[in-house]
């Protein structure tokens, strides 16, 4: 999707990322959902999970999540609820 992959830019541009999301797993428990596309990137750094959805409207929204990684924390690397409930939140609200 290409809202993706210009979030994907600008995420670079801030110093977030330097390599590509990869989009082919669902990074949350939650059940897929139609017309959503998420992204997951990691490096020994940050870990970003990013969701992209189009309203009935016709507008795309982006949510981001970016952490940094603690080194004493190997779990910190992985998407936890927390995270994932804030990408559910913000689709329920701009929904």
């Amino acid at each position: 999707m290409k809202v993706l992959q210009r979030t994907q830019v600008s995420l670079k541009s801030l110093g977030f990322m330097q390599g590509q999301f990869s989009t082919s797993s669902n990074s949350c428990a939650e059940a897929p959902e139609k017309g959503v596309t998420r992204g997951l990137y990691r490096d020994p750094r940050m870990m970003v999970l990013a969701k992209v959805w189009v309203t009935r409207e016709g507008m795309a929204h982006v949510g981001a999540v970016v952490r940094r990684i603690d080194k004493n924390s190997p779990t910190s690397a992985e998407p936890d609820d927390q995270d994932c409930g804030l990408l559910t939140s913000m689709t329920n609200i701009h929904q």
